[in-house]
């Protein structure tokens, strides 16, 4: 441990940063797409793909991941679907929001004006993990314009109970000591005639301890 902390003081010191940082451009040159495009939304440029003619199909990727995870289903999706899918804020080519504001409601709320500035009226929405997450609160917020709602491994409405699970343990201990002490005396006093004298000392101690 000491030296993994020696190396991260180091490392700030020289501000050595991993990654590195990479320029704009060239971040863009590797991930754009023939249909990337950008539309700023209170003060966030979203990048996202709008493919196709048919119903409108809104793809939101799982975290820590990007619109182009779902190429391959674009590229068969498209021909039935008007197809738009995002990089979520905090993720991909869309630009940090200068709020740095990353709730479910800010998220929820930038694609509901994108999708507005879109001119989507109604919607079939297919969300992974996060995505799913999303497409669960937008649905809430938005019963009117959904048609279809497809979830894979979503988050619940409940914010917290996002991201954590809930065990209950009860645990329940009993301890019993039974402590039992019995002594006999006898005390012979002579006095002309034999007296004898018995004396019986009997006790008895319980303890119960209980943990719940």
């Amino acid at each position: 441990m000491a030296i993994v902390a020696s190396v991260l003081i180091i490392m700030i010191a020289l501000d050595i940063r991993y990654p590195s940082e990479l320029s704009k451009e060239f971040i863009e040159s590797k991930y754009l797409l023939e249909f990337s495009e950008f539309r700023e939304v209170d003060g966030v440029d979203i990048h996202f793909t709008d493919e196709g003619e048919g119903p409108t199909l809104l793809l939101l990727h799982a975290n820590y991941a990007n619109l182009i995870d779902w190429e391959p289903w674009v590229n068969q999706l498209k021909n039935h679907f008007r197809v738009i899918r995002i990089d979520i804020p905090g993720h991909g080519l869309t630009e940090a929001d200068p709020k740095n504001d990353y709730s479910m409601e800010r998220t929820v709320f930038l694609i509901q004006e994108l999708l507005n500035q879109l001119k989507v009226e109604k919607l079939n929405i297919a969300g992974a993990s996060l995505g799913g997450t999303i497409g669960l609160h937008y649905a809430r917020r938005n019963p009117e314009k959904m048609v279809n709602l497809i979830l894979v491994s979503p988050g619940a409405l409940n914010p917290r109970v996002r991201g954590r699970i809930r065990v209950r343990v009860r645990v329940r201990v009993s301890v019993r000591v039974r402590v039992s002490v019995r002594a006999r005396v006898i005390v012979r006093v002579r006095v002309g005639v034999g007296v004898g004298v018995r004396m019986k000392v009997k006790m008895k101690m319980r303890v119960g301890v209980g943990v719940r």
